[in-house]
């Protein structure tokens, strides 16, 4: 029978590998989410510039910003596993942030492609600050 140190050690392995990979996944679907236009809607310099000015560029903006976001939750998460003991509330929260995590990337892919409506700007808002709150919650309450 395996020592409950031991068990725990392994249980707490599984958590940070489960949130590194839910991390992971998101910052990767990120990128994915770029479109590349279909070469016969390219005709022209003119139609490559309109491209690059009207959806390229905000939308690497919009990129760098949501990775950012997810990295920095990232960040803030690994605080969490250098508890020696994490309780049952805080894997809960860690759970919901992963979940609003998982998010991020649809919500980044609504702002590529109507970042001019004003509710996929509140909705972008919405699923990157909603994040926040449970990783200060969790970080307060894992002592």
């Amino acid at each position: 029978m395996m020592p409950h140190s031991t068990i725990s050690n392994n249980l707490n392995d599984r958590h940070v590998a489960i949130t590194d990979g839910v991390f992971a996944i998101a910052m990767t679907i990120l990128v994915l989410e770029i479109a590349v236009p279909a070469v016969s809607n390219i005709t022209s310099h003119a139609a490559v510039n309109s491209y690059i000015m009207n959806y390229l560029t905000p939308t690497v903006l919009i990129y760098f910003i949501s990775f950012y976001l997810v990295y920095n939750f990232w960040e803030t998460t690994t605080i969490l596993f250098s508890f020696k003991k994490i309780s049952n509330n805080v894997l809960l929260l860690n759970m919901i942030s992963l979940a609003s995590v998982c998010l991020i990337p649809f919500a980044t892919g609504s702002l590529f492609e109507f970042h001019n409506y004003t509710e996929v700007n509140i909705l972008f808002f919405i699923v990157d600050s909603g994040n926040q709150p449970f990783i200060h919650i969790d970080v307060h309450n894992a002592d």
